[in-house]
């Protein structure tokens, strides 16, 4: 996306046919909403503010309607989109893209609702020529969370937490509390994602091996946690 401001998805599906979910709406609970982020456009390798070719939550819900079509076997789900974040850079003679996402899953019952889950994604991509278009890298990272989210409902994980309507548009990345959880024994294990360490789900079938360096004045105590 080296060439361009503007950005579109008309041209890229998520591939969730398995989903037992559609989206029926996208909320923008972005800190701010003016643009997705910035690329860099020009030979004098400037950034420039992008851009969705269509209104953002238009965007986002026409992408998700072609990849998960609403039907019997599916149930709504609303998406608040907490961060959207792409962002590129030119450095030593090569162009690099970041791209970043944070979602919340909210399902609705009798005029209830819960949030189901939480996650992020990002993915990146580099070239000497450029990056290519910014639909690919952002349809990736929505596909990999969105994954996430339902390899979590599949090995029922989820914790849902009732909210009220005007919550809907609250960003968690601003005003979510995080407890400390109290326990006798902490379980020995790695945190795979954010989402994971504050609901305090450790992996702990992988073994854990720990290796301590010798000694310094500089860094008396360094080790590497070997996996």
């Amino acid at each position: 996306y080296a060439q361009t401001g503007d950005v579109k998805l008309d041209k890229v599906t998520l591939d969730l046919n398995e989903s037992h979910f559609y989206i029926e709406a996208v909320i923008d609970a972005r800190n701010q909403g003016e643009c997705i982020g910035f690329t860099i456009k020009g030979m004098d390798y400037r950034q420039t503010a992008a851009y969705f070719d269509d209104p953002f939550c238009k965007e986002l819900q026409d992408l998700f309607f072609r990849s998960i079509p609403k039907n019997g076997n599916r149930a709504p789900l609303i998406l608040r989109i907490n961060k959207f974040l792409l962002s590129a850079y030119y450095i030593k003679d090569m162009y690099y893209g970041i791209f970043e996402v944070n979602m919340t899953f909210i399902s609705v019952k009798d005029g209830k609702y819960f949030e189901l889950y939480q996650g992020m994604a990002s993915s990146e991509t580099s070239g000497f020529y450029g990056t290519g278009a910014a639909s690919p890298i952002i349809a990736n990272t929505l596909f990999i969370c969105f994954k996430d989210f339902l390899r979590h409902y599949d090995n029922n994980l989820l914790s849902p937490v009732e909210i009220q309507a005007d919550q809907l548009s609250e960003n968690p990345l601003y005003t979510q509390k995080f407890n400390i959880e109290q326990v006798n024994e902490p379980r020995r294990g790695i945190y795979r994602t954010f989402s994971d360490f504050i609901n305090y789900r450790v992996d702990t079938l992988r073994p854990i091996k720990v290796e301590y360096f010798p000694e310094t004045e500089k860094a008396p105590v360094m080790a590497n946690v070997v996996l």
